[in-house]
């Protein structure tokens, strides 16, 4: 999930550079371009507004996975120590091989 929130993060900032250079962008060059700047800031409403509800869908599908697993362990205490157990057993192995 960290790794979503790093990208989400960098789509941010790229809309806040793009809106930057837009409204930088002035004299006869903007009077020419007019329609595609107001076409590109159309554009970045709506990528702005689709990040912000994908990543509600994550924080939505983080949720839910964390409470499945929390019931998964209630349920099964020993088994989940077990898992535990032998996870942290092989990458014992694993990692002691690597020298």
């Amino acid at each position: 999930m960290r790794g979503t929130e790093h990208v989400l993060e960098d789509l941010r900032e790229i809309f806040s550079q793009v809106e930057g250079l837009l409204s930088r962008l002035t004299g006869t060059a903007a009077e020419r371009a007019g329609t595609s700047i107001d076409a590109v800031q159309s554009q970045l409403a709506v990528m702005r507004e689709r990040v912000q509800r994908l990543r509600e869908e994550l924080e939505r599908r983080a949720r839910q996975a964390g409470k499945t697993a929390d019931r998964s362990v209630r349920n099964h205490p020993w088994e989940s120590i077990a898992i535990t157990a032998a996870v942290a057993f092989l990458l014992g192995l694993a990692l002691g091989r690597r020298d």
